[in-house]
């Protein structure tokens, strides 16, 4: 299977999961709660490069329980639209100790102003997952992610 097929089954199968998680709640009445992996952590953006139809961002920082992380996030227009689309990456993260983790992500952002919303599904190399909501401001040259266990 290839790889572009493998991440669209990937998003469609996270979407399903999260709406699903998101509807048995509403049907119990009670919100969705998700317990945080970390405490948030403030990246440092290290660089924006442009594409014809979206971005690509790498930004570096502390993250927590995995050490150092570098990360790239590439976000993709949908269908001409300059609000919203997907959004793809991967992570490196490397503790003092010499382990590192690894982890893919793959879901979807919003863009309000210089402020773009990215909501990712996870998946670590250890098997854990994680749902990590990202706010980039470009304007302010900022990325902060908040991680939220899955698994």
């Amino acid at each position: 299977m290839h790889l572009k097929a493998v991440k669209t089954l990937l998003i469609i199968f996270s979407s399903y999961m999260l709406l699903a998680g998101l509807t048995q709640a509403q049907d119990l009445g009670a919100p969705l709660e998700l317990e945080r992996r970390q405490a948030k952590a403030d990246m440092t953006v290290t660089s924006a490069r442009l594409l014809d139809d979206g971005v690509v961002i790498t930004a570096e920082g502390m993250m927590g329980v995995y050490g150092r992380v570098y990360a790239t996030y590439e976000l993709k227009a949908a269908d001409n639209s300059k609000t919203h689309g997907s959004v793809h990456g991967n992570g490196r993260g490397f503790l003092a100790d010499g382990t590192f983790a690894t982890g893919t992500f793959s879901g979807y952002f919003s863009r309000e102003g210089s402020v773009f919303t990215m909501n990712n599904v996870v998946l670590l190399g250890d098997g854990t997952q994680n749902f990590d909501v990202v706010i980039f401001d470009a304007a302010a040259k900022t990325l902060t992610v908040d991680a939220y266990i899955l698994k």
